[in-house]
């Protein structure tokens, strides 16, 4: 075990490849586990995951009345209606520290686009890196974080009702605004 745990530490201290992707290819790699046996384990865990971390709006911390921090995001809540529940916020990067919000989930439907920058957005086991002009959907319930990569990463935000099967699976989407 501890010559994996080393194998895993030297690769991120070399930012080589995502933390998960890492430890599932060194666990199949020396035999520990199978590919199928591993992603059962993890989805068991996210699964879970909602009894041990908060939900988003318990991730953000009030600086005053409008803007609250997020990791390294400074984030603004622009519009909330109050019919149906729909929030957008505006995120901007707090320095070039490229530090993690911290891992959660939201009941709504998460779409972000990406006016700025560049950002990584982990979505349970996945990451992804998103280009300026790019968007993520993140569906309701989903365990995610986001880490932007500058200082001149900016963001829009939306919260929406998610659809009305929100058990059903439903893939992570990504789009490219043109």
């Amino acid at each position: 075990m501890q010559e994996i745990g080393n194998a895993i530490l030297r690769t991120c201290l070399d930012h080589a490849a995502p933390l998960f992707e890492l430890l599932r290819d060194e666990l199949v790699r020396t035999g520990k586990v199978t590919d199928e046996d591993y992603y059962e384990a993890v989805s068991q865990a996210i699964a879970s995951s909602h009894e041990r971390f908060p939900s988003g709006d318990e991730t953000l911390v009030p600086t005053d009345e409008e803007t609250m921090v997020n990791g390294n995001w400074m984030t603004t809540l622009l519009y909330q209606s109050d019919g149906d529940p729909v929030r957008v916020f505006e995120s901007r990067a707090r320095g070039d520290r490229n530090r993690s919000s911290p891992m959660h989930y939201h009941e709504e439907d998460e779409h972000i686009l990406l006016l700025c920058g560049k950002m990584i957005c982990q979505v349970g086991v996945e990451q992804h890196v998103i280009d300026a002009v790019s968007g993520i959907h993140i569906p309701a319930g989903q365990l995610h974080a986001s880490i932007p990569l500058g200082a001149d990463v900016r963001l829009l935000i939306a919260f929406c009702k998610p659809s009305d099967d929100r058990h059903a699976p439903r893939p992570l989407r990504r789009t490219m605004i043109l």
